[in-house]
This record gives structure tokens, C-alpha cells and sequence, in this order.
């Protein structure tokens, strides 16, 4: 895969509580930034993710004001809070066919961490979500990296029986679906 800054109609979206955003999330993003050349990549925090609905959070508005500070020092990031101002339990599938609404051109891309990958087939809607997303997800944060040989064979038996490219650049692994 040779990609090209700027050169499509692509759309990176690293989502998730930032209850806070921490580095972790930051080295997510720009490993997808530096290894796919995306134009820049849009941060999403959601409004209540279904399996963390018990799980106190930090303020909406607090959570959109740290991410503006975070976007003020890395010029390749930006935000989107259309899933706060939607409100609710957040499916990414409701917010992916919003974003095709939107910008029907756009080819959209998905970065999560790998601890995500092996429950992925449990998302709502995960078979639609694999034919209109790419899923890149990065398992080489230090927070959730697969650190036993199990773990390893687990996610490549995943990305094998779901038909999904397995490759690895710039030193750290990507899974891209």
C-alpha cells in the first residue's frame, strides 16, 4: 500500500470516551497519521459508549475543551463531536452512516486499540461495519500490546478467518481490515 498525503478522499477517526485523552491515544494516532499519510485525523469522543454506561465520566464540554487543547499541539489532529451532540449510547455503525450522509466521498477509516480487535464481532452491526470501514488498529501501545504468543495468535486467527491484511511498517503493527 503506497499512500499519498492528501492525495484521496480518505477520512482517519480515532473514537472513543477521552475520559481523559491520554498518550496512548496521541501514539494511536499519529502512528495511522505517519504510516497511512492520512491528511489529518479526527478525534471523536463519543457521548456513552454501551459497554461503559455505569463507568463515571468526565464532563462533554470538559472532554471537547482538553481535545482543544491537545488539537492546538499536534496540527494533524482535529475533532468531530458529532456523537456528543447526537447524544445517547453510541453504535459506530449509527455514526458511520451519519458520516456517509454527510460525506458521501469519503472513504472512512477507523483507528482502535488492539485490545478492541477480538471484540469487534461483537459490535453492533459488526458485518455491516467490515464492508464499509477500514478498521486499522494499532496493538503496539504500550496499554493494550498482545504480550504473550496467544494473544498474537488469537488476533491473526481473527484477521484470517475475517479476511483481513495483516502488514507492519515503520515499527508498529497494524491490522488493517
Amino acid at each position: 500500500m503506497n499512500f499519498q498525503r492528501n492525495s484521496d478522499n480518505r477520512i482517519a477517526i480515532l473514537g472513543g470516551s477521552f475520559n481523559p485523552i491520554h498518550y496512548g491515544h496521541l501514539a494511536m494516532a499519529k502512528a495511522a497519521y505517519d504510516s497511512f499519510h492520512f491528511a489529518n485525523v479526527l478525534l471523536m469522543p463519543n457521548a456513552t459508549t454501551y459497554y461503559k454506561e455505569n463507568i463515571p465520566s468526565i464532563k462533554d464540554t470538559d472532554r471537547l475543551s482538553m481535545l482543544d487543547l491537545v488539537v492546538k499541539e499536534y496540527s494533524y489532529l482535529s475533532i468531530s463531536d458529532i456523537e456528543i451532540k447526537r447524544g445517547g449510547i453510541t453504535h459506530t455503525i449509527d455514526t458511520v452512516r451519519e458520516l456517509e450522509k454527510e460525506m458521501p466521498d469519503r472513504k472512512i477509516y477507523f483507528i482502535i486499540g488492539g485490545d478492541s480487535l477480538l471484540h469487534l464481532p461483537g459490535w453492533v452491526e459488526a458485518k455491516e461495519l467490515f464492508k464499509k470501514v477500514v478498521f486499522i488498529v494499532d496493538h503496539n501501545v504500550p496499554s493494550d500490546c498482545p504480550k504473550t504468543a496467544s494473544s498474537q495468535k488469537k488476533m491473526r486467527d481473527f484477521a484470517k478467518e475475517n479476511n483481513i491484511d495483516f502488514w507492519e511498517g515503520k515499527g508498529v503493527c497494524h491490522q488493517v481490515m
